[in-house]
């Protein structure tokens, strides 16, 4: 049987101006339109969609780099003055308050990045 976890979740999907970002940084090479996958954030259980969005908005600086480092390692390629609307024009985001585990059975590892 399939069984929640206690955490909720927040996905970030790029939009056009972070692949277009991303595309120009490499110009001979075919351009990247999407990603097949998304990053996700487990947050607090008890947590709704104003407190998550809420430490969105005190941590899109931190996502931000994270997803500018996950298609270019180098900070001088970046935008230098990313904002919160800025974090909005490039990136999607998406809540949701019930998290399942289909595998509950094979246990969480947890990794460090």
């Amino acid at each position: 049987m399939n069984k929640t976890i206690n955490r909720s979740i927040l996905i970030i999907v790029p939009k056009k101006p972070f692949y277009d970002w991303g595309n120009s940084l490499t110009p001979n090479e075919e351009p990247i339109e999407s990603y097949d996958e998304c990053d996700s954030y487990l947050l607090d259980h008890d947590w709704d969609i104003t407190q998550a969005e809420q430490f969105l908005k005190d941590n899109y600086d931190e996502l931000f780099q994270g997803q500018l480092y996950g298609t270019w390692t180098d900070e001088s390629a970046w935008p230098e003055h990313r904002t919160w609307e800025m974090f909005l024009d490039w990136f999607d985001w998406h809540f949701s308050s019930m998290v399942w585990d289909v595998f509950p059975h094979k246990g969480i590892e947890w990794e460090d990045w």
